[in-house]
């Protein structure tokens, strides 16, 4: 489940909701265990919000910059090719499993952005 502001500015829980269906063994699977993801309104609703939170605005255009080995790997063109064609197919990520420049810039990235999210639940779990 997700929490989201109502139009009344209220606090809304979006459910996710499930269907029946069973596994290859034939039992079935209980419905607040099966999920729909893709495609659903509050999937969609959900990914849009964390785009909308995700967008780049000045503190992260600082933090960025200020992060020297983010900055080494965009100066990189060995590791913009590679960010190039893992942003054209998420699977090539494996094509750099061996390569220490291009995984220490993602997980930089990731560990940069990871703390920024937390900081907006730590936000939004505070009232702020």
């Amino acid at each position: 489940l997700h929490y989201t502001e109502g139009a009344g500015g209220e606090e809304e829980i979006v459910f996710l909701k499930g269907t029946k269906s069973t596994t290859t063994s034939g039992r079935a699977i209980p419905d607040f265990m099966k999920v729909e993801v893709e495609g659903s309104e509050a999937a969609e609703k959900m990914k849009k919000q964390l785009m909308d939170k995700l967008k780049p605005d000045k503190a992260t255009v600082d933090e960025v910059l200020g992060n020297s080995a983010l900055m080494s790997g965009f100066d990189d063109p060995e590791v913009m090719a590679a960010v190039d064609d893992v942003a054209r197919n998420p699977q090539n990520l494996k094509k750099y499993a061996n390569n220490p420049k291009v995984l220490a810039f993602y997980q930089h990235m990731a560990g940069m952005v990871g703390n920024r999210l937390e900081k907006m639940g730590d936000n939004s779990a505070s009232g702020k």
